[in-house]
């Protein structure tokens, strides 16, 4: 089974070996799993060298922040939102009531 998760702290080495340590019990405990290929770290101003080792430690990509943030199909950006950024959400009810 998979877990949709949003993570937000600090882009510190050791507070990722701790994260990493906390998500294999939680793994372990409840059976659920993170699905890398649907994972991102998304950063803002962070040293690239502690973005490349926490990207090689989980293996999953990484991207700025500056161009928004998609969790659970939504974008949470950090811009104004134009009308063309909810066509997805109007979208998808139009297809849920159809």
């Amino acid at each position: 089974m998979w877990m949709d998760i949003l993570i937000m702290g600090m882009i510190k080495r050791s507070a990722w070996c701790h994260l990493s340590y906390i998500l294999d019990i939680f793994v372990k405990a409840l059976g659920l799993y993170m699905n890398i290929l649907k994972s991102i770290i998304q950063y803002g101003n962070c040293d690239q060298e502690d973005i490349a080792h926490i990207k090689d430690s989980f293996h999953i990509s990484a991207a700025s922040i500056m161009g928004g943030i998609k969790y659970l199909g939504y974008n949470i950006k950090p811009n104004k939102y134009k009308i063309i950024d909810w066509l997805c959400v109007v979208d998808w009810y139009y297809k849920r009531i159809s």
